[in-house]
């Protein structure tokens, strides 16, 4: 059983790196990869076959061959575009590689749930966490080798490197996880006996990290079963007193989210949104979110949309609490996926995430009440059209659990 959020303790003696962009998290987890000396945990929603997933399927492969023990998780929705082939190349380095939730026609809404955390875990002492996926939508633009379509696919992303007791926590979630997934061949079916929670807890209590230390803690969800990040959220904003900055690709709140978000702006707090412009890798998601613009602008929240390129973020900020990791804050997370969240209590690391936002901020349009109220009529048929859809899937999705 998954442990509730009120039973995942805030515990201190953490140290959590913010990594702002690809040029940052992907070498830093690359490096990782190459000094992995035990073994090494990744847990993905998505993951196709392309240059990114190249560069570290290579760098597995070559952790693998020197004894290093690789267990790679997917969700079997989200990894559609890794190859039979790229998927042989892993299973002959020895790489034990499993699949979560496989679609199959008989189990009708049950192919809904899908593992959307993020996670690569190193020697049970180092975990990156965030939005990240393994797809060459998250190659830096730098690193592209067309520049004039880097723009299609440098998502703007973010992660947090973690040391200290919320690896232990990760670890709890992934061997939890890795029980439920599904072995692609026989070779890689049985779990070996060193892959167990203790084993790891006696890497994790190993851990000494050094610097400058934080409160932390991990908070999962699990569809309508375990909504930890969401009260998390829910607490955190009923409580805030001077800023309440969130940033999400898929704005698709639900009604008591936006409520307290509204209830925040009256009685002063600073909310802001930031979210996807016309960037964006799902349209009918951004103009199905805008439906719920016009409420939360009169009741003060100021929502800005980021303009150079899609924002694949998931980021949350309230005061001195930070939340940062798979979750969308939508529906579709929130009543069907396995997410998972980072949390961090420090009024230094939220100074840290401010800079991140205060970079953000000149790169978006904000979103002016006068202006909104003269959209025209397009735009306005436009978001009611798509409202209406995705309050129809979200009744049907509920109807079928």
């Amino acid at each position: 059983m998954l442990p509730r959020a009120q039973e995942i303790y805030w515990r201190d003696g953490h140290q959590i790196q913010l990594l702002s962009e690809g040029e940052i998290y992907i070498p830093a987890m690359l490096t990782a990869i190459t000094n992995a000396e035990d073994f090494i945990l990744v847990e993905l929603y998505l993951a196709q076959d392309g240059r990114l997933w190249r560069q570290f399927r290579r760098a597995l492969i070559q952790a693998a061959l020197r004894g290093v023990r690789v267990y790679i998780l997917l969700d079997h929705f989200g990894s559609q575009g890794v190859s039979r082939q790229e998927r042989a190349y892993l299973s002959q380095a020895g790489i034990r590689l499993r699949f979560f939730n496989p679609l199959h026609w008989r189990k009708l809404s049950h192919n809904l749930v899908r593992n959307h955390r993020k996670l690569l875990l190193i020697d049970g002492d180092l975990a990156f966490v965030g939005g990240f996926g393994w797809s060459d939508e998250f190659l830096p633009y730098a690193w592209h080798p067309n520049p004039k379509d880097g723009d299609k696919v440098a998502w703007k992303e973010v992660a947090v490197q973690v040391q200290g007791p919320s690896v232990h926590q990760w670890l709890n979630l992934f061997v939890h996880t890795w029980q439920q997934g599904q072995a692609e061949s026989a070779t890689s079916a049985a779990i070996p006996e060193d892959f167990s929670l203790a084993f790891f807890t006696r890497a994790a209590d190993q851990q000494q990290p050094l610097g400058l230390l934080h409160l932390g803690r991990v908070v999962c969800g699990q569809g309508l079963l375990l909504q930890g990040v969401k009260r998390s959220l829910l607490y955190r904003i009923l409580r805030a007193r001077e800023c309440i900055w969130i940033a999400t690709p898929y704005f698709a709140p639900s009604w008591r989210l936006r409520r307290y978000l509204r209830l925040a702006a009256r009685r002063g707090v600073d909310v802001r949104l930031l979210l996807a412009g016309p960037r964006h890798d799902h349209p009918a998601v951004r103009y199905a979110g805008q439906r719920f613009y016009l409420r939360l602008l009169l009741a003060g929240v100021r929502i800005f949309e980021y303009q150079p390129r899609f924002t694949h973020a998931k980021v949350c900020l309230c005061d001195t609490w930070v939340s940062i990791g798979s979750c969308n804050f939508d529906s579709w997370s929130l009543h069907w996926n396995l997410e998972a969240n980072q949390e961090v209590l420090s009024a230094e690391f939220a100074q840290e995430l401010s800079q991140w936002f205060a970079r953000a901020w000149p790169e978006t349009q904000e979103i002016q009440l006068e202006t909104w109220l003269k959209r025209s009529w397009y735009r306005k048929a436009r978001q009611w059209w798509w409202g209406r859809v995705d309050t129809w899937l979200t009744r049907l999705t509920k109807a079928s659990r």
